[in-house]
């Protein structure tokens, strides 16, 4: 029955995580929780207790809805339609920075996230500037520095003007 709560918990609560982030990442083990399910499922239909193999099996459902899009096969995309996209933390202490332009030159991208991005990175990364002439910065130093840059145009991402009205928020 412990069990069960748990693995009820772990999936059907995960919208509790605006409460407790503890709960939340419970949701993030979600085919763990679903082994959990159809085990416990069949444990209880083995021993009789139908109503637990019910709420076994509705709570085994609910875990696997958010998961069918991944086994259902999508179509290929047209040809010439990629993007090439590459998330990067770039680690503000990283002690080879002289090897990273480089490298992000010979990649190719048309787009480029760059995490933990500091003004001493991106001084030393602005050469891509030129290849790159569509850019985001957070305006953060440290861990908390991001770097969008990309080849094609970017919208606002404050449209609303939040982070002029309410700055403590963005």
């Amino acid at each position: 029955m412990a069990l069960l709560a748990i693995a009820a918990l772990g999936t059907a609560g995960s919208p509790l995580g605006i409460w407790s982030s503890h709960i939340e990442r419970m949701s993030h083990f979600r085919w763990w929780w679903l082994g959990l399910l159809v085990a416990l499922a069949g444990w209880f239909l083995w021993k009789r207790p139908r109503a637990l193999a019910v709420i076994a099996m509705a709570l085994t459902t609910w875990a696997a809805t958010p998961l069918a899009p991944y086994w259902i096969s999508r179509p290929e995309t047209a040809h010439g339609s990629e993007l090439k996209f590459i998330a990067w933390k770039v680690l503000w202490e990283n002690p080879t920075k002289d090897l990273a332009l480089p490298w992000l030159e010979g990649q190719d991208a048309d787009v480029l996230l760059l995490t933990e991005c500091t003004e001493e990175w991106r001084e030393l990364l602005s050469p891509l500037k030129e290849k790159y002439p569509h850019q985001i910065s957070s305006g953060r130093d440290g861990a908390e520095g991001m770097w969008l840059l990309s080849r094609h145009r970017l919208d606002s991402p404050d449209s609303d003007g939040l982070a002029a009205a309410k700055p403590w928020i963005s």
